[in-house]
């Protein structure tokens, strides 16, 4: 659906445990080539699975994620937490 100026419209829905996955992905495929996640976990693979236990132990358990389709994630921890 495109938004009122023309561009298209994100479809954003509450990321849930079971988008665990999806979003370790999402945030996997958006880090890889950053120089500090690189320096520290070297690789793809490795910086995938910090973001699913990340997402699954403790931001989708004690905060809230969001995913816009299969081309955006996020993640948050309320204040305190």
């Amino acid at each position: 659906m495109d938004a009122p100026d023309g561009h298209q419209r994100a479809d954003i829905r509450p990321a849930a445990i079971k988008d665990a996955a999806a979003v370790a992905d999402i945030l996997a495929d958006a880090f890889h080539d950053d120089p500090v996640m690189n320096w520290n976990l070297g690789s793809k693979k490795p910086i995938r699975r910090l973001f699913l236990e990340l997402a699954r132990g403790l931001y989708l358990k004690r905060g809230f994620g969001h995913l816009a389709g299969d081309e955006a994630a996020s993640l948050w921890l309320p204040p305190g937490v």
